[in-house]
């Protein structure tokens, strides 16, 4: 039915078809209940019964394309064999041929090529994959099954279920997330699966935030590749290092090794090679009365004994070949002694005990040798006064006998 215009056309058996008004419309042949409200130049191709265009200019929905939509805009094209597509307005949008409920809800020069895909709006997006979504921006794509690209500039989401955002973010594996901030460069994602993010203001969570990772046995931070980080296995945390550990105190980031930056302080430093050192203050080893149980008795002169017959040597780590050391195995010590941990190691609290109870053994003996060494010197001081008196007797003059 023609309701009104000039120069619209519509063809042979476009049973129930409607042009309302503007004019140089057409609806092809075979089109039934297809429908130009209005407008200008806009064209309803052969056998796409049930289309529509609302208005606007040079508007095609092309051969097949049954029950698709133009509600208006310029210039927009649903391509051949594309049923129940739907373009919203715009200028310059096209649904791709043989693309099955493809939706564009308007802007510039957006494409949907594949099934189920949707461009909200923006210009110069295109949406291929199947159910793909790009919901604005400029230049991004979505060629993923399922991927998504909300908005922002020349974002592309390649992976299936794949999602990016921001600027310049390509999430190009299967279900990677990937965001990127201003910087005017590509970021993408590396893996499977992945969560990608660049923020050079950093990442910053609320106070009521918790981070949770889960279960599971593994290196859970990754801080410099694999190389550096924090992880839990069997009933064990984990800080792993190639290099040394560093404990700071103030101060602020500086790449320089063992460096605390402006105003800070290394407070303590434990190398590779596993020596631990305190560059400020003193390492203490609980020793509290009311942590202790299970009392007993030291010999301190056996404890003497048993030290000086401990095998003491000089020696060096294979793991620090550069330093040298003196003291016993801990496998002597440990058979010696029986305290401590295990015979591969000497707890340094013990090192101490030992120490303490053979000076105190040490002073035990020497009291004893100084107190036999008095009663002797007493002796001798006797002996050496009883002898002077002979001495004296044996000098004083002879009295003439009596007459």
């Amino acid at each position: 039915m023609l309701a009104g215009g000039e120069s619209n056309v519509i063809g042979s058996n476009s049973t129930y078809s409607t042009i309302s008004g503007g004019h140089v419309h057409s609806i092809q042949a075979g089109s039934t209940d297809a429908t130009i409200s209005g407008g200008e130049q806009n064209s309803i191709g052969a056998n796409a019964g049930g289309a529509t265009i609302g208005g606007g200019i040079v508007n095609q929905i092309l051969d097949g394309a049954g029950a698709s939509t133009i509600a208006g805009g310029n210039l927009n094209v649903i391509g051949s064999g594309s049923f129940y597509g739907a373009i919203g307005g715009g200028e310059m949008n096209s649904i791709g041929a043989n693309i099955g409920r493809a939706t564009i809800g308007g802007g510039h020069g957006n494409t949907c090529s594949g099934s189920y895909a949707t461009v909200g709006g923006g210009y110069f997006n295109t949406s291929s994959g199947p159910d793909a979504t790009v919901g604005g921006g400029n230049l991004n794509g979505s060629s993923g099954q399922h991927a998504t690209v909300p908005g922002g500039f020349n974002n592309s989401a390649a992976g299936d279920s794949s999602f990016a955002a921001g600027n310049r973010a390509k999430a190009n594996h299967q279900g990677s997330f990937v965001w990127a901030d201003s910087q005017n460069a590509d970021f993408a994602s590396t893996a499977n699966d992945q969560f990608s993010l660049r923020a050079a203001g950093g990442v910053r969570l609320n106070i009521d935030t918790s981070i949770f990772c889960g279960s599971q046995t593994r290196q859970m931070l990754n801080l410099w590749s694999t190389e550096y980080g924090i992880g839990v296995q069997a009933a064990t945390e984990y800080f792993r290092s190639s290099s040394d550990f560093c404990w700071f105190k103030g101060g602020v980031h500086n790449d320089g090794q063992h460096n605390p930056g402006t105003g800070g302080a290394e407070l303590m430093r434990l190398d590779s090679a596993g020596n631990l050192k305190t560059l400020t203050g003193t390492i203490s080893s609980l020793s509290d009365r009311d942590a202790k149980e299970r009392f007993e008795p030291v010999d301190s002169r056996d404890v003497l004994d048993k030290v000086a017959a401990l095998p003491l040597s000089k020696w060096s780590y294979k793991s620090d070949r550069a330093n040298r050391h003196i003291g016993p195995m801990a496998q002597d010590f440990y058979a010696t002694f029986a305290v401590g941990l295990d015979d591969k190691g000497i707890c340094t609290v013990d090192a101490d005990g030992v120490a303490l109870a053979a000076i105190q053994g040490l002073n035990q003996k020497l009291e004893q040798q100084l107190a036999r060494k008095d009663g002797e010197i007493r002796e001798l001081k006797a002996a050496v006064a009883d002898l002077r008196q002979v001495i004296s007797n044996l000098n004083r003059p002879t009295q003439p006998p009596s007459r």
